[in-house]
């Protein structure tokens, strides 16, 4: 379904939403959306008693969003814009109240019930691991989350630009100059490009990865060809190969979690400012991510 024609959203968020939204009509009798949009309590019924999937607010938060989204960004047919604004001010109350529990546990800088399982390992154990890892993609991963203000899952499909060719991808690697350069991630319409140096250390796990497999993309699927992941590929085997490495339950999004615990957030502002721009989120995100 073509469902976000209008909108500037990103291409990742139009995609997460629009598969929001049809796994959502899947799951009702009548297949229709703007039934699903009118009906926001009989809506809300079904994918609270849906089998199969986790009923968890951060897991339905995702489901209201799409739905908010589409109303903000889209015009529904036969709706008038009164209509339509006043229906997404009942699904953002909706999706308020969903929020409560996942914002008790930022105010409590605790890891929601969902994170638990994977907040309890030590930022110096995860470095441990890293080191003491054999040069190859586990390490490489390690070594971009870690000698790196972590990003989201923005690897995926990132170039490798030697000197004097030009990037064709969004994310790339200028590898003479030692920089990697994100255009294509979930803030980009607030901070439009995070720039990172590659400190030493990295750069010669890189280097040294490259001299045994010599290839275009920073990350690549292990079937072969010299392709990069999309996003949801490189998310999946990031957070596998995490798990497995650590041999602890492991996630991007817990990752980031753990290095921002770590940090001192009693520096100065524009210390604070810049690492959190290179994360892709602002100060005031970064303190909510802080666990104590």
């Amino acid at each position: 379904m073509a469902l976000f024609i209008k909108s500037e959203l990103s291409e990742t968020s139009k995609t997460l939403f629009t598969k929001k939204i049809e796994q959502w009509l899947s799951w009702t009798a009548h297949k229709d959306l703007k039934k699903l949009l009118k009906n926001p309590e009989e809506s809300m019924k079904t994918l609270e008693t849906v089998e199969g999937i986790a009923h968890t607010p951060t897991n339905h938060h995702h489901y209201l969003s799409a739905v908010i989204a589409y109303l903000r960004h889209e015009k529904v047919k036969g709706l008038g814009e009164e209509t339509q604004n006043n229906l997404m001010k009942e699904w953002i109350l909706i999706r308020e109240k969903n929020s409560i529990p996942i914002k008790e546990h930022y105010l409590e800088s605790k890891p929601t019930e969902r994170q638990a399982d994977k907040a309890d390992m030590k930022w110096t154990d995860i470095l441990k691991v890293r080191d003491e890892l054999p040069i190859g993609q586990e390490k490489l991963l390690l070594g971009f989350y870690t000698y790196l203000n972590p990003v989201r899952a923005d690897y995926f499909a990132t170039e490798l630009i030697p000197e004097g060719k030009v990037a064709k991808e969004p994310n790339y690697i200028l590898l003479k100059d030692r920089k990697v350069v994100l255009t294509d991630f979930k803030t980009k319409g607030r901070y439009e490009k995070i720039e990172q140096t590659i400190p030493p250390e990295l750069m010669v796990i890189l280097e040294a990865d490259l001299k045994e497999r010599p290839r275009n993309y920073l990350f690549n699927p292990p079937t072969g060809g010299d392709t990069g992941y999309d996003r949801k590929q490189f998310s999946s085997w990031a957070c596998r190969t995490l798990t497995r490495v650590l041999k602890h339950p492991m996630t991007l999004v817990v990752l980031r979690h753990l290095y921002i615990s770590q940090m001192d957030l009693s520096k100065p502002v524009k210390e604070l400012n810049e690492t959190a721009k290179n994360m892709g989120h602002s100060v005031s995100i970064q303190k909510f991510y802080e666990w104590k």
